[in-house]
């Protein structure tokens, strides 16, 4: 299931809550975005260039971006 229940934005004010901030503002804050700028747009324009050759396999080049990203984030 996909919901907003877990998220911290929609938590009451407590320890989750603050640990899911703390969790936030480490991952997403402005250093840390600058620092993965590069590989984010070496994957957006690999993407690109993937739908501009073969426009027909659509879903296979979505699906290989995300999967991309994810292991990039997470790694």
């Amino acid at each position: 299931r996909c919901g907003l229940g877990r998220t911290f934005v929609t938590q009451r004010y407590g320890p989750r809550w603050r640990d899911g901030r703390k969790a936030f503002q480490r991952e997403l804050n402005i250093h840390t975005v600058r620092r993965s700028r590069s590989t984010k747009l070496e994957l957006v324009h690999n993407l690109l260039r993937c739908l501009h050759d073969a426009p027909e396999h659509f879903i296979a080049h979505i699906q290989k971006y995300v999967a991309l990203a994810l292991l990039r984030w997470l790694c």
